[in-house]
């Protein structure tokens, strides 16, 4: 328990340190989910979606989403590893969010994320949470840092990572490993 409360304490020495509001200090995850059937057919669809994707029962594919939400309940779309190596046009003929970031991994084909995707979902966050940047509600954040609370996984500790973090006035706060269950 002593460990939780020196993390919490080393979480507000950052926040104070760079003087990072509630609203600019942000916690992101990913989360996967795997497509398939179960006895027959599942369909997969939004209730306004006109095209619809039927899961085959011998395909298993791995979907990856990456998401992040404020300390002040802001969000920024998902980004959305989907498996395969080209994203066609005509596979999105939907009412998806426009500024949801869809990617591939070109290394595997897989949904799985990957140090460059996780880059490039990095440098996605930065522009949606810039300080001063008009969001989608119309207010200004002022603020020169923020803060991204996020787990240990090797993806967010590469060397670009931490490097974008800092050169755009991120501070990247790794969890306690294991501790999610506790926080």
């Amino acid at each position: 328990m002593e460990e939780i409360r020196a993390y919490f304490r080393r979480f507000e020495e950052a926040r104070d340190k760079y003087e990072i509001l509630p609203d600019n200090t942000w916690n992101f995850d990913e989360t996967g989910w795997r497509i398939r059937c179960l006895q027959g057919r599942i369909v997969f669809m939004f209730l306004d979606v006109t095209a619809v994707y039927m899961s085959n029962p011998d395909v298993r594919e791995i979907y990856t989403g990456l998401e992040a939400i404020s300390g002040g309940g802001r969000k920024i779309s998902s980004m959305l590893i989907l498996p395969g190596t080209k994203l066609l046009e005509h596979y999105f003929n939907n009412n998806i969010d426009s500024e949801i970031l869809f990617g591939t991994n070109k290394k595997t084909g897989s949904g799985y994320t990957n140090d460059q995707l996780a880059l490039d979902w990095l440098k996605y966050f930065e522009y949606y949470t810039r300080p001063g940047r008009r969001t989608c509600r119309g207010v200004e954040y002022n603020g020169q840092w923020r803060m991204l609370v996020m787990d240990g996984h090797g993806f967010y500790l590469t060397l670009e990572f931490i490097d974008y973090c800092w050169d755009y006035k991120i501070v990247s706060f790794k969890l306690i490993p294991y501790s999610i269950h506790l926080l």
